[in-house]
């Protein structure tokens, strides 16, 4: 039956995603997609990204043929661990839009299965199948790829249920395999999108110290924090040179959009706004109603307390603890999607990180779906445990309550189809561009993409001079140049941190033109002028606590298998 169960769950993400990347094309698969906000940007960086990484590069920092070949240092900013994954599936499928669908069917099918194990650490199977049906359908899930095209911000929604599991799994027990499960999936949603990790680490922090003061053991918070802690060092080797680099780079994000002007109710000058608009609209709707269903199933239950009833169902104590705390965070999620909640988010420091205040969504429906799944956990108990056949078994108030869930979560699975995927097929497809221009990630003080100069790989500044390229690769130049006289060479790339340069086998600086083009001083004569892009102080001590991060969770995996061991040796 489970086999069942997944091969259905695999078909139906494949089905819901395939006409989004095959239905209406004109060109080759490779040269066409899809038109959203976003997919394009991540489709040329990808590419460029996989071209770096085949030169030898085990982490790729530069994108040597965007913006006419001046290149571009994205992959030293933004995460790579999208990035990574791209280049593994296209391995496999030499396709890039293969590529992408490949990612986004089973990142959909991998975010159900996620949230699956994370509602049956507290309901029993059929109620967490069933709202695990519901996170992988709720609209702002799918919106992500069929709108927005956001996929390392989509493939959040994979690794979301498995912190809050580790999370959980942690605070109960001190076990070192909890401490590595909640590091490395904490680590990877670092790697993977920087705004979601930022703002699940406040949520995480509020609900650890929320449940420590419930359990009055301060533990707790401190087991989780520890755990957090692996996570932040095995990202080090994305965010320690992304943070102290910064200062190198223009960063357009953060000045393009403002967090405190992208709130929702301002988003409805176009269709783009008017589709978050309603997809918020939805989300808000079910959560609440699903909520008030679960308080009043609640309130009946406590009543049946006090007249000395047997509860019908009665629950845990941790589970009715948590399921308090995930509709507070859920209504707090929904909160911060707001306006009226400017003067919270302000307090939290560097906001604008997040750009988007409507990325709280993403909480949304991780907290609808289990409030979802509690709510059809304890039906389901109410039938089981009463003595009449099917809904019969219901009082008319609960089957209320039911049918306003039921009618909620249907709204959104319509809305989902016909507002965000079968919607999302009317959009045009677009080809993609050969010459990627960006702005973001230059090096500060250089002009527009769009108004570079097209120019040779290498100008000399001499009349007499000429250059012979020898080779010309994503990370490294070789030419010979042969000059009657002292004169300069300015090489087609972008002067940035890792950029060093060899005159003769000897080190020589490396200036800048008015634009940020590298620039290097020849002597008179024939010389061999070779050009590397490599790593930097902070890269090196990034990597270096990246290591020391993965030496522990394997310190951790290993003391808690020897801990095993001992335990079946023992008599």
């Amino acid at each position: 039956m489970t086999g069942v169960l997944v091969t259905f769950s695999i078909l139906m993400s494949a089905a819901i995603t395939a006409p989004f990347f095959y239905s209406n094309r004109t060109q080759p698969p490779q040269l066409e997609i899809r038109q959203t906000k976003d997919m394009g940007i991540h489709l040329a960086v990808m590419e460029q990204f996989d071209k770096v990484l085949r030169s030898g590069a085990l982490y790729p920092r530069w994108l040597p043929e965007t913006n006419y070949g001046y290149g571009n240092a994205w992959p030293n900013f933004y995460q790579p661990g999208f990035y990574y994954l791209t280049s593994l599936v296209y391995a496999v499928t030499d396709n890039w839009v293969d590529t992408l669908f490949v990612i986004t069917a089973l990142g959909l099918f991998a975010s159900g299965l996620a949230f699956y194990v994370l509602a049956r650490l507290f309901f029993g199977k059929p109620a967490s199948a069933i709202a695990a049906a519901v996170y992988m359908l709720l609209p702002y899930h799918l919106l992500d790829v069929f709108v927005r095209g956001a996929i390392p911000e989509y493939l959040s929604f994979v690794l979301l249920p498995l912190i809050l599991c580790f999370f959980y799994r942690l605070g109960n027990e001190g076990r070192a395999r909890y401490y590595a499960g909640l590091g490395v999936c904490y680590g990877a949603c670092l790697m993977i999108h920087i705004p979601i990790a930022y703002l699940l680490s406040f949520i995480i922090v509020i609900y650890a110290l929320v449940w420590s003061a419930a359990q009055r053991d301060w533990r707790i918070a401190l087991r989780i924090g520890l755990g957090m802690t692996v996570g932040v060092l095995l990202s080090a080797i994305y965010w320690v040179p992304a943070v102290s680099e910064i200062k190198y780079a223009v960063e357009t994000v953060t000045t393009l959009f403002q967090y405190d002007q992208n709130y929702i109710s301002l988003l409805y000058a176009d269709s783009y706004g008017e589709v978050l608009g309603e997809t918020f609209a939805i989300q808000a709707s079910a959560l609440l109603i699903v909520i008030a269903a679960v308080l009043w199933l609640k309130l009946s239950e406590s009543r049946r307390l006090k007249s000395s009833l047997p509860p019908l169902r009665a629950g845990t104590a941790s589970a009715f603890f948590h399921e308090s705390v995930w509709i507070g965070m859920g209504v707090f999620s929904l909160f911060m999607n707001l306006p009226v909640s400017y003067y919270v988010a302000r307090l939290i420091p560097r906001i604008n990180v997040v750009a988007f205040p409507y990325r709280w969504l993403v909480f949304v429906c991780l907290f609808t779906a289990l409030v979802t799944a509690a709510l059809i956990d304890r039906l389901h108990g109410r039938i089981r445990e009463a003595g009449k056949p099917g809904l019969a078994r219901l009082g008319t108030p609960d089957r209320m309550a039911l049918a306003s869930a039921v009618a909620i979560l249907a709204l959104k699975v319509w809305f989902s189809a016909y507002g965000v995927v079968i919607a999302s097929l009317s959009s045009p497809m677009i080809t993609r561009e050969m010459n990627f221009l960006c702005d973001t990630y230059c090096p500060a003080g250089a002009p527009a993409a769009g108004k570079l100069p097209l120019t040779e790989r290498i100008v000399l500044e001499s009349s007499s001079g000429r250059s012979d390229i020898l080779e010309w690769s994503p990370l490294f130049r070789k030419a010979v140049i042969t000059t009657d006289e002292p004169t300069t060479a300015r090489f087609k790339t972008f002067k940035f941190p890792g950029w060093t340069a060899r005159v003769d086998g000897a080190d020589v600086e490396i200036l800048s033109d008015p634009i940020e083009a590298q620039v290097i001083n020849v002597p008179q004569g024939e010389h061999t002028v070779e050009i590397t892009y490599g790593s930097t102080p902070a890269r090196n001590l990034g990597a270096a606590i990246s290591v020391s991060g993965l030496f522990l969770v394997f310190i951790l995996m290993l003391s808690d298998g020897l801990r095993l061991w001992k335990r079946r040796q023992s008599p």
